[in-house]
């Protein structure tokens, strides 16, 4: 499981604990530093989930066959394509 996956479920969690916390007890709600700890467990879980699936699909898409590897189409350093260079 990557990294930024799992940083993003613990923002989720700190995210969903402050808004059941918000909820049971509303005087909270009124609090500047519980406002900002929402809002940066919110906007933290977007960016960390966001790179998360970017690193997942960038590991699952499929290679073209125009793509060059590090060694001339994946020959080996001492075979020869067939022609004359």
């Amino acid at each position: 499981m990557p990294k930024e996956l799992i940083i993003s479920f613990a923002f989720l969690g700190v995210f969903l604990l402050a808004l059941i916390w918000g909820v049971v007890d509303t005087s909270m709600v009124s609090n500047p530093i519980f406002l900002l700890l929402g809002v940066v467990a919110f906007v933290g879980q977007i960016v960390t989930a966001h790179l998360a699936f970017n690193q997942f699909s960038k590991s699952t898409e499929p290679e073209t066959v125009n793509q060059e590897t590090e060694n001339e189409q994946g020959r080996d350093p001492g075979e020869s394509d067939g022609f004359d260079d």
